[in-house]
């Protein structure tokens, strides 16, 4: 209960007034219906608070944000929906993409690079991202932005023994494992 209008009302009224029960009661009386009010309208703001709603006050959150349910639990539910809110407030900028790839790639090793014209390149050792994870952090970007992924399961790929003397091979991998890039 936010405020108590009965109390509160009541001690506001005239003092020639405050000792007149029947004038009182009377007064009380509307007060009573005032506070349910409240006390509903406060109920269904705690009801449509992320934290709190549950069932099918999710589904109805989810729906606002374009969150599909796809038998989650609640608990699982409401993060992909506050993080369906945050991919639709996305403006796109570098620090959100590399928090969100950090996410979703499972390491702290990883890499956001712009990739000439309109693109950027994302690099992870993790090993090879999920589809689900690659097309979230496409969502982040905007629109017109093309993606390239480029994964490693360990040492990233290099020059074998310093620049210009060629690449790793499958047999002797001195220059790293290259694993693989693909663009979305």
């Amino acid at each position: 209960m936010a405020v108590d209008h009965i109390a509160r009302g009541l001690s506001r009224m005239p003092s020639q007034f405050q000792d007149k029960t029947r004038v009182m009661q009377f007064i009380s009386v509307f007060l009573e219906e005032m506070q349910e009010i409240e006390d509903c309208i406060e109920d269904i703001i705690v009801q449509k608070d992320i934290n709190n709603a549950v069932g099918a006050q999710l589904d109805i959150l989810g729906n606002i944000v374009g969150a599909a349910r796809n038998g989650q639990s609640d608990t699982d539910y409401r993060q992909s929906i506050i993080l369906q809110r945050a991919i639709n407030a996305s403006k796109g900028t570098e620090a959100l993409v590399t928090a969100f790839w950090k996410q979703y790639s499972g390491t702290s090793t990883t890499s956001v690079y712009e990739n000439y014209p309109a693109g950027v390149n994302l690099f992870t050792d993790a090993g090879v991202p999920s589809l689900d994870a690659i097309l979230k952090i496409k969502q982040v970007l905007a629109a017109t932005v093309s993606l390239s992924v480029t994964f490693s399961n360990g040492t990233p790929f290099s020059f074998e023994g310093g620049d210009g003397l060629g690449f790793g091979n499958l047999e002797d991998s001195t220059g790293g494992a290259f694993v693989g890039t693909t663009t979305f």
